[in-house]
């Protein structure tokens, strides 16, 4: 197994950011078959440092088809990956951190939907998820112990039918030996986790079983243009209020150049969810 590198020093990293807020970016697109979307190249003026950008799609029908050999040769060609997804990078404080953040995406005390709705209204949600997404009483009473948000990824998105191109691109790393990173930290997921919990609430999920017009966490019609890379239609069709960019976008993508920024002078791969990049200031400069 190849050994990470060690991170630069704080005077190194002062040094590469300076000479990153003046160095040109050049950006050109890779001409890459695959069934995902646009895959960015970032190269320094001088060629030292190139970053691979590849915006994905979070949760993909089984169907769908990726190019992950060319992928996996990009991947295997960097020094670090850079994942979006909080995932295990080696550090001693991940499994603490994760299990924090389950537990915010769950009822206190071991409660469940059941705790907070009326027995009318929990039949009725059961009976909405079965019949639009065929999930047994079992799995629909599991996922009931997680707040609405995370209970309607669960049931909406369950592994019998989609998969996480995500977590492809983190095993192809993981088996290579490759320095994996995480963008965000955890004071970042607990505001985003925060947010999207009080957003996608009970109200919420009261009003999608009963069919009224309301937003959607994950949306059918977004992974429908990102297989087929329409990635325009994307960016029009995405439009963040000012509360869910300042705290879902601006805040975490400010904290990720300052992580970056430090792994100049080598080949490195980036991927996050592509709404993200296309809906960032920060991120197209």
């Amino acid at each position: 197994t190849q050994m990470p590198r060690t991170s630069p020093s704080p005077a190194r990293c002062t040094q590469l950011m300076q000479h990153f807020i003046f160095t040109i970016i050049i950006l050109c697109f890779l001409s890459i078959r695959t069934d995902a979307q646009i895959l960015y190249k970032c190269t320094s003026l001088h060629g030292d440092t190139v970053f691979y950008v590849f915006g994905t799609c979070h949760e993909l029908p089984n169907e769908a088809k990726v190019d992950t050999v060319t992928l996996s040769k990009l991947i295997r060609s960097s020094d670090v990956l850079f994942s979006e997804l909080f995932v295990d990078d080696g550090d001693t404080s991940y499994k603490r951190v994760v299990s924090r953040l389950n537990e915010k995406l769950r009822y206190r005390s071991n409660g469940s939907l059941l705790d907070s709705v009326t027995k009318e209204q929990y039949k009725q949600v059961m009976n909405y998820y079965r019949r639009h997404y065929n999930v047994s009483k079992k799995e629909f009473q599991q996922a009931s112990y997680h707040l609405p948000m995370r209970m309607d990824r669960r049931l909406s998105y369950s592994r019998k039918k989609y998969y996480s191109l995500d977590n492809i691109l983190y095993t192809i790393a993981k088996s290579s030996g490759r320095t994996i990173r995480n963008l965000d930290n955890e004071q970042l997921l607990h505001n985003a986790f925060t947010y999207l919990s009080a957003e996608f609430n009970i109200r919420w999920l009261i009003n999608k079983v009963e069919g009224r017009n309301i937003k959607t966490f994950i949306d059918d019609a977004i992974i429908q243009l990102y297989l087929q890379k329409d990635t325009v239609a994307i960016k029009s069709y995405h439009k963040p209020d000012l509360m869910q960019q300042q705290i879902l976008i601006d805040d975490r993508n400010k904290h990720w150049f300052t992580i970056i920024e430090c792994y100049a002078g080598r080949t490195n791969f980036i991927y996050c969810g592509l709404c993200l990049l296309y809906t960032s200031d920060a991120a197209d400069e």
